[in-house]
């Protein structure tokens, strides 16, 4: 009877709504039968994730997994679930050479120590890396049509709702909310009043905020900041003119008014001294993707770039960043080919980045609540692997006990091996232990909790130091990457990519 083939089946559903956006189970299904076809034995990792990120929370689970156990090969319905990045794949072969591993698809069966195979997959990589281009440069252009007709991303302001039914989601006033913006901005502007007032009225009336919670000033503040309650909606996109619409939707109050509002914040809005001197927005958040440098900041005096209080804050390049330590021992840092800017260039940025990823947050919720059985899957196919390496380590143990009973160990390398393996598996037991307690309210109240910060982080904080460490709640770290430098004009952009915590 022909061996069996062990084999990792890895699934992934991209994030992008594209036409190649096979269901999860639709593939595991196709790639189950595959392997009772072709005599394999198979575990499966899942997860929904982008092709162009390659710390993918499964997929670098499963090589991991494949670096301890002994398997023949990885399935996938294609070579692009893996990656559609060419860099990344060429990670990947190195990896299957280095384990030995074949890469089994529906239609090919790829060997990377066969040169013609390592060929035949380098072109398909830059393939699918042409495809993704072109997908995203589709997507950009609907979206950028979208914002053109007024469709609002994110969930709406307080005083908006938006038809979630509808393809156009342009923002619709909610009345009962309505009422409460108009107060604010009415009573900021015509009476006189400052937001602690307004906020300490509020709560005397008993109004509560969408999330059921007290006003706060820095709620009020987002309110009488936002230019969508006079029926404009401003965008900024990478690498492109801001996106600005007038008329975008129903106005709550009139631009007039608005625009007494912002006069009368700027007069009061003021930092406070510890956050000028040592916090920034992104402290110790920005990294260099090429020498993993983290970031810091300066003020500068140039004229071209002054702000109101004399100053721009900068982002350093690398060299800059470094300690003197660190500079003597990597000369190499000089020539790190990465260039600072002006830091609001890149706040205003990540910004907009959470606004979208707010969004995403939002549907994860509303998908988790119809449809919580991918989750338990998932955690039950990680307790059967768990269960599995618990077994592994059993037998290992008889071994080394049989192994000191015939002189192969002495007492020193037996109980050495020994207490190895009971770590090993106390570790194990735990991260059983925890998964079986998971459950679909604790993930809900998970995503519920990153959700709130972000609209914390949203909708305005004076205290620099607060605003950084909710970012820091949010944000693992974000690689910053400027390849020319341009320090008037700024006619090229920096590149920033963000990794969230999990």
């Amino acid at each position: 009877m022909t061996k069996k083939r062990r084999v990792v089946i890895y699934v992934r559903k991209s994030r992008l709504k594209d036409s190649d956006s096979m269901e999860i189970e639709m593939q595991i299904e196709l790639l189950k039968d595959y392997a009772e076809k072709n005599n394999m034995t198979y575990v499966i990792f899942h997860e929904e994730g982008s092709s162009e990120d390659w710390n993918r929370p499964k997929l670098q689970a499963m090589m991991t997994f494949l670096e301890e156990e002994n398997y023949d090969g990885i399935l996938v319905t294609d070579q692009d679930r893996i990656s559609r990045d060419s860099t990344d794949m060429g990670l990947f072969k190195r990896f299957c050479k280095k384990e030995k591993l074949l890469l089994f698809t529906l239609t090919k069966t790829y060997d990377y120590l066969n040169d013609e195979d390592d060929f035949i997959s380098g072109i398909q990589a830059e393939m699918d890396s042409q495809f993704m281009r072109v997908t995203k440069r589709k997507m950009m252009r609907g979206r950028i049509q979208a914002l053109q007709r007024g469709v609002y991303f994110g969930i709406p302001p307080y005083g908006y709702t938006k038809d979630y039914g509808s393809k156009h989601k342009n923002l619709i006033i909610d009345q009962k909310e309505a009422k409460v913006v108009k107060m604010i901005f009415d009573s900021y502007v015509n009476k006189g009043m400052n937001q602690t007032q307004i906020v300490n009225e509020i709560n005397l009336m008993g109004i509560l905020t969408r999330e059921n919670k007290k006003w706060t000033v820095r709620k009020t503040s987002f309110i009488l900041s936002n230019v969508a309650y006079y029926g404009r909606l401003l965008y900024e996109l990478e690498g492109r003119e801001p996106i600005d619409v007038e008329d975008a939707h129903e106005a709550i109050i009139s631009k007039d008014i608005f625009n007494k509002a912002q006069v009368k914040l700027a007069e009061k809005r003021v930092i406070p001294q510890k956050s000028r001197i040592s916090k920034y927005m992104l402290s110790k958040l920005l990294r260099c993707p090429l020498c993993n440098t983290t970031l810091s900041f300066s003020n500068s005096y140039k004229s071209s770039t002054l702000r109101e209080n004399g100053k721009a804050l900068f982002i350093l390049n690398c060299w800059a960043s470094s300690s003197q330590i660190r500079k003597e021992e990597n000369p190499e840092l000089k020539k790190c080919g990465n260039y600072g800017c002006r830091s609001e260039i890149v706040e205003k940025r990540v910004l907009n980045e959470l606004r979208l990823r707010l969004d995403e947050i939002h549907e994860e919720i509303e998908e988790l609540t119809n449809n919580s059985s991918s989750l338990f899957d998932e955690i039950g196919s990680k307790i059967d692997l768990i269960n599995k390496r618990i077994n592994e380590l059993d037998n290992e143990r008889k071994r080394i006990q049989e192994g000191y009973k015939k002189g192969i160990f002495d007492d020193d390398e037996a109980q050495k091996e020994l207490t190895e393996v009971k770590n090993n598996k106390l570790k194990l037991q735990l991260e059983k232990e925890k998964l079986e307690k998971s459950d679909l309210s604790s993930e809900i109240d998970k995503k519920n909790k990153i959700k709130d910060t972000i609209i914390n982080i949203l909708e305005g904080e004076d205290d620099l130091e607060k605003l950084n460490s909710s970012l820091r709640e949010v944000i693992d770290f974000i690689h910053y990457y400027k390849e020319k430098p341009d320090n008037r004009y700024y006619k090229y952009p920096p590149v920033i990519q963000i990794y969230y915590k999990q």
